[in-house]
C-alpha cells in the first residue's frame, strides 16, 4: 500500500527533544540541573532601571573615540590638545591602523607628535588635513613610511625637488 502524497513517514517525523541527552552535547555544554538565581534582581515592569555609572576608564575611552573621530576630517582639534600622552596615543592608534593595512611605521610616536606640533607651528594650513594624512606626510619625510614603494619617489612627490634635496641632506642620506 502506497503512502499518501505529503504524508510523513515515521523516520522523517521530528521527535521532541527531552532533556539534554538527545542534544548530543558534551557534558560541559549541557544545562545544569538547577539555575542559580540567588543573584538575579527582579525588577517590576513599571520601574525603570538606570544604567550603572560610567567609570573613568569608560569616560576616557569615550573621549578618545570622540577625539579620533574629530581628527578624521581635520587636524584643527590637535592644536587644542595640551596633554602630550594623549597625542602619543592618537599617533599610536594611527600607526596601528596603518599596520593593519600593511604599512609599517617604525619610529617612536613621541617623535611624531613633536614633529606634527612643529609642523603646525610653522604652517597652520596643514591642520586642514586629517591627522592620519599628516602622520603619513611626516613619516614619508622621515623615510619611515614603508608601504613597499620607493621612499625617494614618495618624498620627492610630497615635498618637491628643492625640499626633497634639503631633507636628504638633513637626514644624511
Amino acid at each position: 500500500m502506497k503512502a499518501k502524497r505529503g504524508a510523513k513517514s515515521p523516520r522523517s517525523m521530528k521527535r521532541p527533544i527531552k532533556g539534554n541527552a538527545s542534544l548530543n552535547l558534551p557534558s560541559s555544554k549541557r544545562r545544569p540541573a538547577q539555575w542559580d538565581i540567588s543573584k538575579v534582581e527582579v525588577v517590576p515592569r513599571d520601574r525603570k532601571v538606570s544604567p550603572p555609572p560610567q567609570t573613568e576608564a569608560a569616560e576616557s575611552k569615550n573621549d578618545f573615540a570622540y577625539l579620533i573621530n574629530s581628527l578624521k576630517s581635520s587636524s584643527r582639534q590637535w592644536l587644542e590638545i595640551r596633554d602630550q600622552s594623549a597625542k602619543e596615543k592618537i599617533i599610536t592608534y594611527h600607526i596601528n591602523k596603518f599596520r593593519e593595512s600593511g604599512i609599517v611605521i617604525k619610529k617612536d610616536p613621541r617623535m611624531y607628535a613633536a614633529m606634527i606640533d612643529n609642523m603646525f607651528a610653522n604652517n597652520s594650513k596643514i591642520a586642514a588635513n586629517p591627522i592620519n594624512r599628516v602622520l603619513q606626510i611626516v613619516a614619508i619625510i622621515e623615510y619611515d613610511f614603508d608601504n613597499g614603494r620607493d621612499k625617494d619617489m614618495m618624498a620627492r612627490k610630497v615635498m618637491g625637488e628643492k625640499a626633497y634635496l634639503d631633507n636628504k641632506r638633513r637626514l644624511g642620506l
